[in-house]
């Protein structure tokens, strides 16, 4: 009897355990898909200043692929002409696993002849 409520014992542990590095693993998985998201909605930006700087009625883009992530990026004009604000927001992985996005905000500066003068991340308050 008390060789049945070991193995009973046992095998509750190792269900538990099984079960903590299950959930463990997710959680990895899924912030190491924000960290390469970030990387996506990076490029994203680097995108739009490039197109600012041939275009600068350039408004943006939407759910545009780069590798196994999509990006978004949206321009609006800043308070003084050659001023701009920017917003990129990305996912990485299969969309049926439901990835989390990571976002980005930058402001950019740019004169007549398209030369960058100014740029730089915005950053986020929580």
């Amino acid at each position: 009897m008390s060789a049945v409520i070991l193995l009973a014992v046992m095998g509750i542990t190792a269900g538990a355990a099984l079960r903590y590095f299950h959930l463990h693993l997710k959680e990895q998985r899924a912030g190491h898909q924000v960290i390469l998201a970030q990387g996506v909605a990076e490029s994203g930006l680097e995108k739009a200043v490039a197109m600012l700087r041939v275009n600068p009625a350039y408004t943006g883009e939407e759910n545009t692929p780069l590798g196994e992530g999509r990006f978004t990026v949206s321009v609006a004009p800043g308070k003084a002409e050659g001023n701009f604000r920017l917003r990129a927001t990305a996912t990485w992985g299969d969309a049926s696993a439901h990835p989390r996005p990571a976002s980005l905000n930058a402001w950019l500066r740019l004169d007549a002849a398209g030369k960058v003068l100014d740029y730089g991340l915005v950053e986020e308050r929580r």
